[in-house]
C-alpha cells in the first residue's frame, strides 16, 4: 500500500512539472519581442515626396516601416534681370537639391516706363513675296519689332516653252526674274497627222481618171 502511495506521488509530481512547463512556454510565446534586424527596402526622401526604410524581424515576417519626411525645396537664384522699360524685372529660381530639376520664374519690382523708345536700325526692301520691313529697336530695354510698309511686289514672270512632237512632250517653264520661283509643267505630245505617200492595189490596173485623181492627192 505504501509503495502504491510512493507511485501516485511520483506520478503527480511529473504531471505537475509538465504542466507548469508548458504554461511558462505559452507566457513566454505571447510576450514575443520583435528583433527588427533584416533590411528589406529603403527609399530615400526627396523634395515632394516622403522616404521610408522597412526592416523585417528575425524571428517572424512582421515587417516595421519608418517614415522619413519629404525635404521640400532649396530653392536658390539662378539670375536676375532688373526691371527695365515697361517691363518688370523677374528672376529665374531653381532647386539646388540632389536630382531635382524643379523651376520656376518670378517677377519683382515696377517697370520704369510706360512705353518703348523705338528706333530705326533697319529696312529690308520689299520683294516678290514680302512687304518692305521696318526693324526697330527700343533704346533701353533693346526689344526689337518689324514693321510692314506697303504692299509685296509680286513676281515678275516669263515663259520657256518646248514645243511638244507626236514623239515627244514638251515643257512650260514659268519663272521669275527677281528670284528663285518657278514652276514646269508638261505639254501632253501631239496627235499623228497621217498623208498618203503612196497607194497600191491589189489586183488589176486603176482607171485613167481615178489615177490621175489619186495622183493629185498625194
Amino acid at each position: 500500500m505504501r509503495k502504491r502511495c510512493c507511485i501516485f506521488l511520483l506520478f503527480c509530481c511529473i504531471l505537475l512539472g509538465t504542466v507548469s512547463f508548458a504554461a511558462r512556454t505559452a507566457r513566454a510565446d505571447k510576450v514575443h519581442v520583435h528583433s527588427y534586424g533584416i533590411l528589406v527596402s529603403r527609399v530615400e526622401p526627396t523634395c515632394e515626396e516622403d522616404g521610408y526604410v522597412e526592416y523585417k524581424c528575425n524571428k517572424c515576417d512582421n515587417v516595421k516601416r519608418t517614415v522619413f519626411p519629404k525635404t521640400g525645396h532649396s530653392w536658390v537664384v539662378l539670375s536676375e534681370t532688373e526691371p527695365v522699360c515697361v517691363y518688370q524685372g523677374w528672376r529665374e529660381i531653381g532647386c539646388e537639391n540632389k536630382d531635382c530639376d524643379a523651376y520656376r520664374r518670378e517677377t519683382f519690382g515696377v517697370a520704369p516706363r510706360k512705353d518703348h523708345d523705338y528706333r530705326v536700325i533697319d529696312v529690308i526692301p520689299a520683294d516678290c513675296e514680302y512687304p518692305m520691313q521696318i526693324i526697330k529697336r527700343c533704346n533701353y530695354c533693346k526689344e526689337e519689332i518689324s514693321e510692314p510698309q506697303g504692299e509685296a511686289l509680286g513676281h515678275d514672270l516669263y515663259d520657256v516653252v518646248v514645243e511638244p512632237t507626236c514623239t515627244k512632250e514638251g515643257s512650260k517653264l514659268v519663272a521669275c526674274h527677281r528670284c528663285n520661283y518657278f514652276k514646269e509643267e508638261t505639254i501632253p505630245m501631239k496627235e499623228h497627222k497621217y498623208k498618203i505617200t503612196s497607194i497600191k492595189r491589189d489586183k488589176g490596173e486603176f482607171s485613167p481618171g481615178m489615177k490621175e485623181r489619186l495622183q493629185n492627192r498625194l
